[in-house]
């Protein structure tokens, strides 16, 4: 199964940065290319707890909203592809 995570950010709270830093760092998630911010692929429900439970406690403090959405991985879930935060700019760009 697939949950997609999705990250809704307030003036008030950590910036966009820190929330990957921490997420990646402490869930080991990274941000994907396409509508979602997050992909979690998990097996049993336990396994999928565990992970958002990590979740709502690094992102308690830090001020964000988040939402799910659960999906069976079939032939119509698309390939994804994590990426870096921040993206790593290329030379002579600021």
């Amino acid at each position: 199964m697939r949950t997609y995570v999705d990250i809704y950010f307030t003036a008030a709270g950590a910036s966009p940065m820190k929330v990957a830093e921490v997420l990646k760092k402490e869930v080991g998630l990274s941000f994907v290319f396409g509508e979602h911010d997050f992909v979690i692929n998990w097996q049993t429900t336990e396994e999928l707890y565990e992970i958002l439970e990590k979740m709502n406690q690094v992102l308690r403090p830090m001020g964000v909203y988040f939402r799910f959405e659960s999906r069976e991985e079939g032939r119509e879930e698309p390939e994804l592809h994590e990426f870096s935060w921040p993206p790593i700019l290329t030379p002579g760009r600021e």
